[in-house]
């Protein structure tokens, strides 16, 4: 098996000469290729969904070997959206000039531009920022060209400095669709930059232009700031458990500070639902300051922001796997539920672990719609028989399947399954798998577990969550494979919270995962 097609594969019946690999992600491969007929080079955009297909050696074609039905959907939503690109004509976006299926996927044929990325010019800066006028520039051109996609209904979802390109004539070009979707839903698996994505895009939740507005919002902080914002992953693991916010504002000058706050924005309905709305903020600032600033008749160039030499006064944060799939502060006080509040007091250096719990006055409750996994405390309804039986006469466990299944009949997307031994899993799932967000109730005799709310990835505990003992505590925060891990917070049933660092359920003086005390 081999991954890229190698250099002189001939593409679209001899039209396209395959020279290079450019670039290569989870749904596709990007090739440099000679256009045959005119002779110059083009980028061509090839699908290849690994999680679901791989290439077969001697003919290069795309064979699925998971989903042929989630292939097929990728597949066709890929086709649709080159489709409507195709039509989009714009200076700030890579036009796309062709798009044909062959070798059981499609190709997306589009402009080759010669530059490099603005994490190429970033990178070579001594401290990383770029000035206000360059940064000006590129955000009028990204808002420009995300308007225009807006208006077609798609949504970028993976903006980032390595998929902007700025041209040998210095002109931005947004680049890399891969991940891009037509309409509301997000609830497919997709290819999306942990480090930029907006919570409702890593979570699985409806998506909008004010997705691509969180992400433009950790572009533009980068470009200020000279280093990465802290992902929003690490954001909701700290208000969860510390009831603080890791990033600040404060060093940045208006209008930058204003943008900001409103592009990172946690919950997608606090941001501007606009991205030239929330542009004209600027615009209109700089306007006003123009009129104040007699001896400056024209600005062509937003102010410099004044930046603390420190940088942003933040704390530090335990490393955080780029491959989780989990973003939000849920939250609870002495209940386990799902849409509960979770309410932490921050603690001063003097404080001790273990402190008594605060009152409700005293402590900021965080909304339940900012919890991405929306799921019920109390399961639903099953009214019609389930979907698939499996019995397992080795081990003596049965499983009843409630949902939707694919043509190899695993569930895919929201379902429910209970198992023979009483426990009950409702959420969602992934080629047969727990995967996004979910609830599962353990079975009444289980000696020391009630329940888990929260992120599952390939069928086991992955990201944040709440995992509740029969004994009345409860755990709160990280988890990795089906372990408390990372930072977390220990509720016990007296009201007592103690936090800490969890490494695979164990954290020194506080209580374990694996018994709950």
């Amino acid at each position: 098996m081999y991954t890229a097609l190698p250099p002189g594969t001939l593409l679209n019946y001899g039209k396209y000469e395959i020279i290079r690999v450019l670039g290569q992600g989870g749904f596709g491969i990007t090739y440099e290729a000679k256009h045959l007929g005119l002779g110059g080079s083009v980028a061509i955009k090839e699908f290849y969904a690994q999680e679901y297909a791989q290439r077969e050696h001697t003919t290069g074609q795309i064979v699925a070997i998971t989903s042929a039905d989630s292939y097929q959907r990728a597949l066709q939503r890929f086709i649709r959206e080159g489709r409507i690109l195709e039509g989009i004509d714009h200076p700030n976006i890579v036009r796309v000039r062709d798009l044909f299926e062959e070798r059981s996927t499609a190709y997306l044929v589009m402009d080759f531009i010669k530059g490099q990325t603005l994490r190429e010019e970033l990178e070579q800066l001594p401290n990383h920022r770029l000035r206000s006028a360059q940064i000006g520039v590129i955000i009028e051109a990204l808002v420009s060209a995300l308007e225009t996609v807006h208006q077609n209904n798609i949504y970028h979802l993976d903006i980032k400095p390595e998929n902007i390109l700025i041209t040998d004539h210095r002109q931005v070009k947004l680049i890399d669709f891969g991940a891009a979707r037509q309409g509301f839903s997000s609830r497919t698996t997709r290819a999306y930059s942990p480090a930029y994505a907006a919570p409702e895009v890593i979570a699985g939740n409806d998506i909008s232009g004010a997705s691509d507005l969180f992400e433009l919002g950790m572009v533009l902080y980068e470009m200020l700031v000279g280093e990465p914002a802290p992902t929003a992953t690490q954001r909701l693991v700290s208000i969860a458990v510390e009831n603080q916010d890791l990033i600040k504002f404060d060093p940045l000058e208006q209008p930058w500070k204003a943008l900001l706050e409103d592009a990172l924005h946690l919950r997608i309905e606090q941001r501007s639902h606009s991205v030239q709305s929330w542009w004209n903020r600027a615009q209109n600032y700089w306007h006003e300051q123009q009129k104040i600033d007699q001896q400056k008749p024209t600005i062509k160039a937003p102010p410099a922001p004044t930046i603390v030499e420190s940088r942003v006064d933040r704390k530090p944060t335990e490393p955080i796997s780029p491959t989780a799939k989990w973003t939000a502060a849920i939250v609870s006080v002495g209940i386990v539920s799902a849409i509960g509040y979770l309410n932490f007091a921050p603690q001063s250096e003097h404080e001790t672990a273990t402190t008594p719990a605060p009152k409700a006055s005293e402590v900021a409750q965080v909304e339940p719609t900012t919890i991405p996994c929306n799921v019920d405390a109390k399961p639903r309804s099953l009214t019609q028989p389930p979907v698939l039986i499996i019995k397992d006469a080795k081990n003596g466990r049965n499983f009843e399947f409630y949902g939707k299944v694919d043509s190899q009949k695993r569930l895919q997307g929201e379902g429910t399954v209970i198992y023979s031994s009483g426990s009950r899993y409702d959420g969602n799932f992934l080629n047969g798998e727990r995967q996004g967000c979910g609830q599962h109730n353990f079975a009444a005799d289980h000696p020391t577990l009630k329940s888990y709310v929260g992120q599952f990835q390939g069928d086991r505990f992955n990201g944040l969550g709440i995992l509740s003992f029969k004994n009345g505590n409860q755990y709160i925060g990280e988890f990795r494979k089906g372990h408390c891990e990372g930072r977390g917070v220990f509720i016990l049933s007296d009201g007592t919270r103690k936090p800490g660092i969890w490494t695979n359920d164990e954290s020194e003086g506080n209580p374990s995962c694996s018994t709950g005390v």
